[in-house]
């Protein structure tokens, strides 16, 4: 797992760049859950901890739809809206 710092802007933030935080299994993985790159800018921060090994020796278990929306929503760290997610899923 790697734990992923990056900051974004976009049309919502009004020019300021937003600090974001993610814990998954690699660099792309973070760039694909949060759309980096498609409809905003984006800088990495930092990324620490050790990429997952994607050789096809390894099997990769993928996250789930559910499990990805938990992801980011745990991530923003906003607790209405986990309190949310959770009433809710």
């Amino acid at each position: 797992m790697v734990h992923v710092v990056f900051e974004y802007k976009d049309d919502l933030s009004n020019g300021k760049w937003n600090r974001q935080e993610c814990y998954v299994s690699s660099l792309a993985e973070c760039k694909k859950i949060y759309g980096l790159g498609i409809d905003c800018e984006y800088r990495i921060v930092s990324v620490e901890g050790e990429e997952a090994n994607t050789t096809h020796f390894v099997k990769r278990n993928r996250l789930s739809p559910y499990e990805r929306a938990r992801n980011a929503v745990y991530a923003t760290g906003n607790k209405w809206a986990i309190e949310n997610f959770n009433a809710t899923h």
